[in-house]
């Protein structure tokens, strides 16, 4: 799993949403198994099976007004889809991702906006989980939400891993970031100062370093 770090406004999110095609590139490109896509697109992503949580699952990640099954049948539309969206097959899939991470509803039916933090925050990974991807950008995953759910996130982001799937996940929580990945990417002003093996010598402090200095301290590396 390869973490990313760095100050507020130093552009992670940014990262993340070049590499997704949500935000347009001048340089630079994205290879998925050793193929560059084409129009680096949201669409084209999908498709090559990457999955983006954003940081703001409220805002960007979740449909609040509609209930849970709609917002997890929302990107895999295809799935379902035969002369008309299979709605059964919508909603036994929906069980099954309620029972699989223990997301407390309801009702498979019910608002998306009456569940507490922790369980729109499942529901946002299970929408993902559904496309079955290759690649997840986990953007801020525990943000605003209680320690229980927390580890219940940081159990399937495990899983993914032990099923084969990669993982980057964004945060600014530093013990987050130690505790759960193998690599650790430090970014500054929307640059990358660089990529360290998490091993006994990456600290926090020496994570800071970069995130604020580049590394050097007093105008030295």
């Amino acid at each position: 799993m390869l973490g990313v770090a760095g100050l507020v406004g130093s552009g992670r999110t940014e990262l993340a949403k070049c590499i997704v095609g949500a935000y347009k590139t001048q340089k630079g490109s994205v290879k998925v198994h050793g193929k560059t896509l084409k129009g680096n697109s949201i669409p084209e992503t999908i498709h090559e099976k990457i999955a983006y949580l954003s940081e703001d699952r409220k805002d960007e990640g979740l449909v609040l007004i509609h209930s849970v099954e709609d917002n997890i049948a929302l990107p895999n539309l295809q799935m379902f889809k035969k002369i008309l969206l299979d709605d059964k097959a919508i909603r036994q899939v929906t069980k099954d991702y309620i029972s699989k991470l223990r997301i407390k509803t309801s009702s498979p039916k019910a608002q998306v906006k009456t569940l507490s933090g922790g369980n729109q925050q499942k529901v946002v990974i299970a929408k993902w989980l559904c496309l079955d991807a290759d690649i997840y950008i986990f953007d801020e995953p525990t943000r605003g939400i209680d320690v229980g759910a927390r580890d219940e996130i940081y159990e399937i982001m495990y899983e993914l891993i032990q099923q084969g799937a990669s993982i980057m996940m964004i945060s600014s929580d530093l013990v987050e970031v130690l505790k759960m990945c193998d690599r650790v990417a430090v970014m500054r002003e929307g640059r990358m100062e660089g990529i360290f093996v998490n091993d006994a010598d990456l600290s926090q402090e020496r994570i800071m370093t970069y995130a604020l200095s580049g590394g050097k301290i007093n105008g030295k590396q």
